[in-house]
């Protein structure tokens, strides 16, 4: 006689009292442990799952009892839309500046490269560039492998800047300046491969090496390009107490050239952008001063990113472009498309990506460097003790009063995530309303340094904690700041970079100082690149 089988039982509705866990599946590993749902169970599943709970039970029973053949046809659908939409979401997310797919558990070290500098720059395909010894490398943010290496030389600088990871540069060109005292600039391409270089001449390594006076200063910047400042002074010593003529008859003397500031093609030696900054007396005036009035510390400061190049002398500045634009205002792209350019009324304007104005907010805008999405208010830092929200057209939403200085940490779900300077605590403000959400005064010990931006999944923002031995990375929940999970890291100062979704741990400050070695001279330290994932 064939054996009996117990029927088929659906367990859909499980007692609020009985073991049914709306954050857990009810699938289960070869162990029995229950499965954490992907993101589409947290965000769509659960939520579902929980309105059906308040249905009376009555009519609980008679829905099952229909649809419980139709749910044995429809749950590998539901489990493929489950994929499917974790996909899109991480797809999404890889796109996001700081945007991760998923950071409900703790982040393990992947891989792990000896370096001697962190992130220097991002190349398409998800290859980070560093710096060991005099060799420059790229490395696949996937795996940790090295994918290409080239010995350069003495004192590498590589770049532009990508604003220590606020901005994603997926730059097309890499320029890297080597050799002392005199100078030469390599460009390679996206793929690591060396397109050429040229000779500078004598010349000077950033702010950093031995300084030639009378030297120009070279920085590579975006493009292709260098950016070369000549001219200016570190110091100037001038006659009398007059401040004017005494910069007269510095000129008249040699002694003072007004800084000039050009952007020049590496290949072709092209220039591309050239400004002077014509000094007047009342700029020294602003400028330090040493024992005796007629000492004026000057130091003019080169900054060089992949869209622009800025020259400040005393207070006042130039910015130039790679295409020759010029600008009086620091102009940075916005995470949000287009520019935001910060004047010297202490403003900000909003800028399309055509450059035209859309709107002139009083303040400084913060850009958020980790967000789930693009869009929505903006933050705006107002005198020393306020802080803003407008909207697209640079219209108030609201004003509270802050104390110290706000970090931009994360924007998601429609919070804004911050790190107040200097009292070390961590606040989640409401972009609508203005409504401070939660607070912690916790994530940072006494024997720690201050919070760093790092990442967000849309639910959760990870911050850094740095300032001893070792890192923490700490994943507190958006919608009520507590912890889900804190793990140390083997990294001293560390600061992480997102790249196409994937988390980057930069040791990048290793404790670097410039040794010689055989003759030339290398900036070296123990820091260290570690890929994290979970």
């Amino acid at each position: 006689m064939a054996r009996r089988r117990d029927p088929v039982q659906f367990d859909l509705v499980p007692d609020e009292d009985g073991p049914g866990d709306a954050g857990t599946s009810a699938a289960a590993g070869s162990a029995g442990e229950p499965v954490e749902p992907g993101w589409f169970g947290r965000r769509v599943a659960g939520p579902v799952r929980e309105r059906w709970r308040a249905v009376p039970r009555r009519l609980r029973a008679g829905i099952v009892a229909v649809t419980a053949v139709a749910v044995v046809g429809t749950a590998a659908g539901v489990a493929a839309l489950d994929a499917r939409s974790d996909a899109a979401h991480a797809e999404h997310m890889a796109e996001m500046p700081g945007g991760v797919a998923d950071l409900s558990a703790p982040l393990e070290e992947t891989w792990r490269v000896e370096t001697d500098e962190g992130v220097v720059a991002v190349l398409p395909g998800g290859v980070v560039v560093t710096r060991d010894g005099t060799d420059v490398l790229g490395v696949d943010v996937a795996t940790g492998d090295e994918v290409w290496r080239h010995e350069l030389g003495a004192l590498v600088e590589c770049g532009p800047d990508n604003l220590r990871g606020l901005l994603s540069t997926g730059l097309e060109a890499l320029v890297c300046v080597h050799g002392t005292p005199e100078r030469t600039a390599t460009v390679l391409d996206a793929s690591g491969t060396v397109l050429g270089d040229r000779e500078l001449g004598v010349a000077n390594h950033g702010q950093r090496g031995a300084w030639v006076d009378g030297a120009p200063q070279v920085l590579p910047a975006g493009d292709g390009t260098v950016a070369v400042l000549e001219g200016g002074a570190r110091e100037l010593t001038l006659d009398g107490e007059d401040l004017e003529a005494g910069l007269a008859q510095a000129r008249a003397d040699g002694r003072w050239q007004d800084p000039t500031v050009r952007v020049e093609d590496v290949l072709t030696g092209e220039v591309r952008a050239e400004e002077t900054l014509v000094v007047r007396a009342e700029d020294l005036a602003s400028c330090g001063t040493g024992t005796s009035r007629d000492r004026v510390f000057v130091n003019p400061s080169l900054w060089a990113w992949g869209f622009a190049v800025r020259l400040d002398v005393c207070g006042r500045s130039v910015t130039v472009t790679p295409d020759g634009e010029r600008h009086e205002a620091m102009r940075v792209p916005s995470v949000d498309g287009g520019f935001l350019e910060y004047t010297a009324d202490e403003s900000t304007r909003v800028l399309d990506a055509s450059g035209a104005e859309e709107a002139v907010v009083p303040g400084s805008v913060l850009p958020p460097p980790a967000l789930d999405a693009p869009g929505g208010p903006r933050l705006v830092f107002v005198g020393s003790d306020r802080l803003s929200a407008v909207d697209d057209a640079g219209e108030r939403l609201w004003t509270i009063d802050v104390a110290g200085f706000p970090r931009y940490l994360a924007r998601a779900g429609g919070t804004a995530v911050l790190a107040m300077v200097p009292e070390g605590s961590v606040q989640a403000v409401d972009l609508g309303t203005g409504e401070i959400r939660w607070t912690r005064d916790d994530v940072v010990t006494t024997e720690q340094g201050g919070v760093g931006a790092a990442a967000t999944d849309g639910e959760i923002v990870l911050v850094t904690v740095s300032g001893g031995p070792q890192t923490d990375l700490v994943a507190l929940d958006l919608a009520d700041g507590r912890t889900r999970w804190n793990q140390a890291y083997d990294a001293r100062y560390g600061q992480v970079t997102v790249i196409d979704g994937r988390v980057v741990l930069a040791d990048a400050m290793g404790g670097g100082y410039i040794r010689t070695v055989d003759g030339v001279q290398v900036e070296t330290s123990d820091a260290a690149l570690v890929g994290l994932a979970n």
